[in-house]
């Protein structure tokens, strides 16, 4: 059903960890016959706190490495013009404004990564045309 439900979605190619529940209420043959036919899939449960922290780690793994990090320099003009695209398109994870710029490092997946580059690349006061952009 969730297998289903995602290509549904288009969601079908997203990172994924696949999880068995309750596997406190398994019997051992049964759950041998699951991890011989689903390898890599972890087993938790809630009851007892068996596999959480596992699974907590493989989801933080695979959400992870979707993302970038990445440094943008800005004059300010541009960074108040695209400031909302760019905080809707990635996480701001701080932002240091100088004297002529602004320079913000983000969290961002490669997807939002090009899409800024090329809304920013469009702009009249382009910053990759100075070199500037990514640090």
């Amino acid at each position: 059903a969730v297998v289903q439900t995602l290509r549904e979605l288009g969601a079908q190619d997203m990172p994924q960890v696949r999880i068995f529940n309750k596997a406190d209420a398994i019997d051992v043959r049964h759950r041998r016959e699951l991890e011989h036919g689903y390898p890599g899939w972890l087993f938790i449960s809630a009851a007892t706190g068996e596999g959480v922290e596992r699974a907590l780690t493989a989801l933080q793994d695979r959400l992870s490495a979707r993302w970038l990090l990445r440094e943008l320099e800005l004059p300010h003009a541009l960074a108040r013009i695209h400031g909302g695209a760019i905080r809707d398109a990635s996480q701001v994870l701080s932002q240091t404004d100088t004297r002529s710029t602004t320079r913000l490092r983000l969290r961002v997946t490669a997807e939002n990564w090009d899409r800024l580059r090329k809304k920013l690349a469009g702009t009249r006061q382009n910053p990759w045309q100075k070199g500037e952009g990514v640090c």
